[in-house]
């Protein structure tokens, strides 16, 4: 839960620093300017938001509710540790890795 609250203080801050103040961000969408400063200070429990508090704070985020949204994250964590082994081979090494994996998955790739 820490990193989520950490991650919402940062969000939050961008969108201050894009609306120019927490009272511009307050006028934009349609919250006091005090709640703002709560939330970023921790006095009031982000936990206690609703998603129609949060929609107004981040009009573009979306939300997935799906067991996929998981699978997600494990995808994107094997693309970066594929992409990291990748980039520490030499070139002949990347036209090998390269050629095998184009022989295994053939068209598909």
């Amino acid at each position: 839960m820490d990193d989520l609250k950490k991650e919402f203080a940062e969000s939050l801050r961008r969108e201050i620093a894009n609306a120019g103040s927490q009272t511009a961000l307050a006028k934009k969408i349609g919250v006091q300017q005090s709640r703002i400063s709560d939330y970023l200070t921790g006095r009031y429990d982000l936990t206690n938001m609703t998603l129609g508090t949060l929609s107004k704070f981040f009009p573009e985020m979306q939300i997935r509710f799906s067991a996929d949204s998981s699978a997600s994250a494990v995808e994107q964590e094997l693309e970066k540790q594929v992409l990291a082994l990748f980039r520490n081979l030499s070139p002949a090494e990347k036209a090998r890795y390269v050629m095998l994996v184009s022989a295994h998955f053939g068209k598909d790739f």
